[in-house]
């Protein structure tokens, strides 16, 4: 996540992620609308990124008032891949969130891709 950025893949279906590659709980959002739009970047390490372009995500698996992102494998230690959302009807929803995530953690994400957090 800190040597790519989301406009570099595009076209990616699934990504295999380096060893050291985690979730930032930290920094998870939810944003609702009827459904609650869960996300969470995908970090390498602890290092503070130039844009968080990376996101894992799910639908109705956080609390949306804490960090508490409970969506796909997210208490895997061995996940590390993600498999990218291609819902055209949720990509909207995830992209508010992640807007919700920018304004609170004063963080930025230029070119974000949605991915289901997995082995």
């Amino acid at each position: 996540p800190a040597r790519e950025k989301g406009q570099q893949l595009m076209d990616a279906g699934r990504v295999y992620f380096a060893d050291g590659t985690g979730l930032d709980m930290r920094k998870a959002m939810g944003f609702k609308n009827l459904d609650l739009y869960c996300v969470a970047p995908i970090v390498h390490g602890d290092e503070q990124l130039a844009s968080y372009d990376f996101w894992a995500v799910g639908v109705n698996c956080c609390s949306g008032v804490s960090s508490d992102f409970r969506c796909g494998e997210f208490n895997n230690p061995h996940a590390r891949s993600g498999l990218r959302l291609m819902r055209d009807d949720q990509r909207p929803f995830f992209r508010l969130a992640v807007q919700q995530a920018e304004a609170a953690y004063n963080i930025k994400s230029t070119h974000p891709l949605f991915f289901y957090w997995m082995q």
